[in-house]
């Protein structure tokens, strides 16, 4: 792997995007679509003139057969493209309610490494849920598709029904090399889109799986209210409310006897209060 290949791949599981194609493989594509329309064109002209038509009927049915299975693999393509961008749009709106939930404070950690690895994990979703779809927008964008016209249906007064069916066969082929090029366009942004898939499937079972660890391992406190309380000393003083001013002291009492022994209270009836017993044993 070069160093190309190896900064493609981390960017593909970051922010997959479509691979353009060097100047080198650009050229030698259009080389082999060149060399590929020559060749039968050749094998058009050298068609011998007995049996012509027939063989140009045969040709011309197959040029359109594979014109229909090149709109059949758009119809495909699109239809992929179409399924993945409403996979993601109801993704989105459950990871965008995660985030809107961590920022408001509703969906809150009990520790830091889980508050950063939720915070993290949620913006990664979110980014290969941005990816998924521009790539299946840019998918289903609009491309110019070439199409045979009125001329190439309707043969005109001086032209033969050979030379006819040799020209349509000519733009069969030049259109469906057009339709190949454009449906290429959206198989690569299909694939960008099922990388960033993949990376979400990954992404979601490393972020469950680091919840589940979390939950088993993380002890909250029986009544988080009481704890808060403990902790928080401008909460108490609230809740205790504002203090009145500090009293005169009260008059000392009789100095006990060091040795004494005080029995402990008893208990009075409902209409006595309890009072400790003195003196001396």
């Amino acid at each position: 792997m070069t160093v190309s290949d190896a900064l493609w791949h981390l960017i593909d599981c970051v922010f997959p995007v479509p691979r353009p194609l060097s100047i080198q493989a650009i050229q030698r594509e259009t080389e082999i679509a060149t060399q590929h329309l020559e060749y039968c064109e050749q094998s058009i002209q050298a068609i011998p003139r007995k049996g012509e038509g027939a063989i140009l009927s045969h040709y011309l049915a197959e040029c359109t057969s594979l014109l229909e299975r090149e709109d059949s693999r758009r119809e495909g393509v699109e239809a992929r493209l179409t399924s993945i961008l409403g996979l993601f749009t109801i993704a989105g709106t459950i990871v965008f309610s995660g985030i809107v939930a961590q920022a408001v404070g509703t969906l809150r950690a009990p520790t830091s490494l889980l508050r950063w690895s939720l915070a993290l994990g949620t913006f990664y979703l979110a980014l290969q849920i941005c990816c998924a779809l521009r790539a299946a927008v840019s998918g289903l964008g609009r491309r110019g598709y070439d199409a045979p016209t009125a001329r190439n249906y309707f043969m005109a007064p001086d032209e033969s029904l050979a030379f006819h069916s040799r020209e349509q066969i000519t733009t069969c082929l030049r259109i469906l090399a057009n339709h190949q090029q454009r449906n290429n366009e959206k198989v690569s942004q299909m694939a960008a889109a099922q990388r960033a898939m993949w990376n979400f499937i990954i992404a979601l079972i490393l972020f469950a799986a680091i919840g589940t660890a979390a939950a088993i391992a993380v002890r909250l406190p029986d009544d988080a209210l009481i704890q808060t309380l403990k902790k928080n000393h401008e909460l108490n003083e609230m809740l205790r409310g504002p203090q009145g001013p500090k009293g005169d002291a009260g008059p000392v009492g009789p100095k006990g006897d060091p040795g004494a022994r005080v029995p402990p209270a008893f208990k009075s009836d409902s209409k006595t209060t309890q009072q400790p017993l003195s003196g001396t044993p």
